[in-house]
């Protein structure tokens, strides 16, 4: 008999030899290394025991680094729409190999690592009726923060998994054993990600109805940190959405506000325009000046203030991939400023002749609206063609080759462009 703290480990192992050799087939060996590593995660009198077995299950998933340590947890949190940890991984990898060996190492690895942990993940999660999932719940209670870190990575992993292959009745098994930890997760971990983890498993959760429906009675109490979330992570935006089509949630009433203190900029003008990126937010100002804010707080710091328009500047544009910021202004100018981690500074000053109201640009071409009728098309350099379809725009929004201008008269006006002539289309969409 081995020592308690050396079963795990002979039994992964086992386990692994087993499914390497016979994968669809239960045996006997199979049997004697899912009992000792359940075993061990049930141990509460033997914490070493329960890490062994938890690290021994982040093992068995396949995906390990150079030293051949886990990293399912930087995976996970990939997958969820947060990827630092895994790129810095990444980035220490490709430090260790050649770098073309490990770009054509990478695919090969990785189909041979979604196979595997696919099968190890049904094999875990079907034994027994999904007895793994109510061994981790006891895993969940352990005052160790070790143990509890390790479980909620393993019991993610495992609840993803799940979502993966049909079901054999273990998904409700799961749900039942798991949900309420990872709702705690959520709301009392001060650590963002592990917050970014429970969300992943509860998006599996909401994927199906009944799953749905039973986070759905958690709605008021994780809606603002899931709101909070969805900054990083795309998995807390997917279950924001999927709880918005409950009938049993109203809408209205998780949406419900409370005003924050007014931030006086009053020596600036009237706010003109605003834009939001990533932390930031930006504000232009009649007076000419654009500021700069740190929107990370409840109340947003100003953290630089530019004034390089002489006159109002009336709108602001930042595309994809967020790296360039335009600016419009009654000057007549259009200015180009590059957004770094710091501040944004101007790069580029068009004088286009003519004062402009409305704004949306890309590297290829500017478009605005000003006095009079129509709009304007800039290629960045010349003289603005008018596009005149004798009505006032509005708003404008550039996609492709195409400008929706919205106007006047209750229509939308598309513009087609083709440098160095444009191609005006005058259907209006209702």
């Amino acid at each position: 008999m081995s020592p308690m703290e050396q079963k795990p480990a002979i039994a992964t192992l086992l386990l692994q030899l087993d499914l390497l050799v016979v994968p669809r087939k239960m045996s006997i060996y199979r049997e004697e290394a899912m009992e000792a590593l359940l075993e061990a995660l049930q141990r509460k009198d033997f914490p070493s025991s329960q890490v062994t077995a938890l690290d021994a299950l982040s093992s068995l998933s396949g995906h390990l680094s150079t030293p051949g340590k886990s990293f399912m947890e930087a995976l996970l949190l990939k997958t969820a729409g947060f990827d630092q940890a895994y790129n810095a991984l990444m980035k220490r990898e490709e430090l260790k190999r050649n770098e073309t060996e490990f770009t054509e190492k990478t695919k090969e690895e990785e189909k041979a690592a979604r196979s595997w942990e696919k099968r190890v993940a049904f094999v875990l999660s079907n034994h027994e009726k999904g007895v793994i999932f109510k061994a981790l719940e006891e895993c969940f209670k352990s005052n160790s923060v070790e143990i509890a870190k390790s479980c909620l990575v393993v019991a993610t992993w495992l609840v993803h998994m799940l979502y993966s292959f049909p079901d054999c009745g273990v998904r409700d098994i799961a749900r039942k054993s798991l949900l309420d930890k990872f709702i705690n997760v959520l709301q009392s971990s001060r650590n963002l990600e592990e917050k970014i983890l429970a969300a992943l498993a509860l998006r599996a959760f909401v994927s199906e109805p009944g799953g749905l429906n039973e986070v759905g009675v958690y709605a008021k109490c994780i809606w603002k940190i899931l709101r909070k979330l969805k900054m990083s992570s795309t998995a807390a935006n997917d279950i924001l959405k999927a709880l918005m089509n409950l009938p049993c949630v109203d809408a209205a009433e998780l949406w419900s506000c409370t005003e924050g203190p007014e931030l006086d900029v009053s020596m600036n003008g009237e706010v003109l325009s605003m834009v939001h990126i990533r932390s930031w937010l930006i504000s232009s100002h009649s007076d000419g000046t654009i500021k700069v804010w740190d929107a990370r707080k409840r109340v947003p710091r100003l953290i630089q203030e530019v004034r390089e328009h002489s006159k109002a500047v009336t709108c602001l544009y930042v595309p994809r991939p967020y790296d360039k910021l335009y600016s419009g202004s009654l000057d007549k100018t259009i200015r180009v400023w590059s957004i770094k981690q710091e501040e944004i500074h101007c790069i580029h000053v068009h004088d286009v002749k003519e004062v402009v109201h409305e704004l949306t640009a890309s590297d290829k071409v500017a478009c605005f609206s000003s006095q009079g009728t129509g709009v304007k098309v800039y290629n960045w350099s010349g003289v603005p063609k008018h596009v005149n379809f004798n009505k006032t725009v509005k708003c404008l929004a550039l996609t492709g080759d195409t400008l929706y201008c919205g106007c006047t008269g209750y229509g939308i006006q598309p513009v087609t462009y083709v440098n160095p002539e444009l191609e005006v289309k005058f259907d209006t969409l209702c």
